[in-house]
């Protein structure tokens, strides 16, 4: 299944990346461009028209194997694009930090630093950096899905639920939103304790409540 977006490319943010891929790549063809930026080549072709046309890239060679390279002006616009761009990532990052400020304290609160996070989806590897950041022990993930046991995320293992025996945990952690209570009824099964799962309040913040 096809990872959802929560935020569509820009404008900006296309004209940084295509900028950037050329200054490390110079004969890179638009084709890879068009899948690095995640448009059709069309498109590709029509920013690298502009950006030839405002200075900032300029081509040489055959249509075969073209050359593209980033001007003076092209430099630092990208210098500038990418300060932009880390500024922007710094600004949601906090943000999302600042939305999960009551689980974190929620957490210290009951000692429970040793975590097991049930879930190695998209959201239990972005709750996984997040914990890890503010100082938590990451134990392992727990997934059914047998494609994901076995490997390892931000090195840390992933295992069934049902081989996992250890009592060196203090909570575990539902890493997801839409399925959470059917998850929880097999952490139940396999004799999981301190189960939590996420719960989003009317502020938007999210919260810790335990699973009965």
């Amino acid at each position: 299944m096809e990872q959802e977006r929560f935020f569509e490319p820009t404008a900006i943010y296309r004209e940084y990346l295509i900028l950037r891929a050329i200054l490390h790549q110079e004969h890179i063809s638009q084709k890879k461009l068009a899948k690095m930026v995640g448009v059709v080549p069309s498109m590709v072709h029509n920013y690298l028209i502009t950006l030839q046309e405002n200075g900032l890239i300029q081509k040489s060679g055959s249509k075969r194997k073209m050359k593209y390279q980033l001007t003076e002006a092209g430099k630092t616009r990208l210098q500038y694009l990418t300060v932009l761009y880390f500024s922007e990532v710094a600004r949601l990052y906090k943000q999302s930090k600042e939305n999960f400020r009551k689980v974190f304290d929620d957490l210290r609160s009951t000692n429970s630093h040793r975590l097991v996070l049930y879930g190695a989806g998209v959201i239990g590897q972005n709750l996984a950096w997040l914990l890890i950041e503010e100082g938590f022990n990451l134990v392992c993930f727990l997934d059914d899905d047998p494609k994901k046991q076995g490997k390892e995320i931000a090195g840390i293992r992933v295992l069934p639920p049902e081989q996992f025996h250890s009592q060196e945990y203090d909570a575990v952690l539902i890493a997801s939103f839409k399925h959470a209570d059917e998850i929880f009824q097999k952490a139940k099964l396999v004799n999981l304790k301190n189960v939590y799962i996420f719960r989003l309040k009317t502020s938007g913040e999210m919260h810790l409540e335990r699973g009965d």
